[in-house]
């Protein structure tokens, strides 16, 4: 016995996935700006140090480092991925 799923149930699954994508998206649009703030050397060193840190850092040593990064890292509080800098999973080597 076949079931069929009604349009309107196949139209919420196809936007909920799309959603899903796009956060997914957004994510790893968040991720990579982050990324390139570690790997601006202006905004002082990264090693060991929690991302929002380096920003109040270079903020207190008024290096102007981008709002943008300060707002992400805010929205993201407890999300290590975030708050880590690209060079905390290697720390151990260092």
């Amino acid at each position: 016995m076949k079931t069929e799923i009604s349009p309107k149930k196949e139209l919420s699954s196809k936007i909920s996935k799309k959603l899903n994508e796009d956060e997914i998206s957004l994510r790893e649009q968040e991720i990579n700006l982050l990324k390139k703030f570690d790997l601006d050397l202006k905004f002082g060193p990264c090693l060991n140090v929690k991302r929002i840190d380096r920003w109040n850092w270079a903020s207190r040593h008024e290096l102007n480092p981008p709002e943008i990064v300060k707002k992400i890292l805010e929205e993201h509080p407890n999300d290590v991925e975030y708050a880590q800098s690209l060079w905390f999973q290697y720390s151990s080597l260092i």
